[in-house]
């Protein structure tokens, strides 16, 4: 009996020394979690700084729009002339080329120089 009262009075002691002498964490998992702080507030910021990009773009191209749309009217008029000019121009090549027709070949004329006295 005697023996079982010390077994019984050593277990306590064991178990409050291992319950003081907590297991230290390793300095690994701090650094590993302050790069992963980091990391997630890297990403965060990386998505604000795009979303307020985007707003502002947005803004910008919503303020151009009345712009934008006078310079495709301005363009389709500029196309409507440039057609009309390309039709003319196309006249003018037609009647260039009935000139040249029609004007008779240097070589096939007489090579005789008229004579004048």
């Amino acid at each position: 009996m005697e023996n079982e009262t010390e077994k019984s009075a050593n277990t306590p002691k064991t178990q409050t020394t291992e319950a003081t002498a907590k297991k230290k964490t390793s300095p690994w998992v701090w650094v590993a979690g302050g790069c992963l702080i980091i990391i997630i507030l890297s990403f965060l910021t990386l998505a604000f700084l795009s979303w307020m990009g985007y707003q502002l773009a947005k803004e910008a191209i919503q303020q151009e729009a009345p712009k934008i749309q006078e310079f495709k009217g301005t363009l389709e008029e500029m196309s409507t002339e440039a057609e009309k000019w390309n039709q003319e121009m196309q006249g003018w090549e037609k009647k260039s080329q009935e000139l040249r027709d029609a004007m008779p070949d240097p070589e096939d004329m007489n090579s005789k120089e008229p004579v004048l006295n």
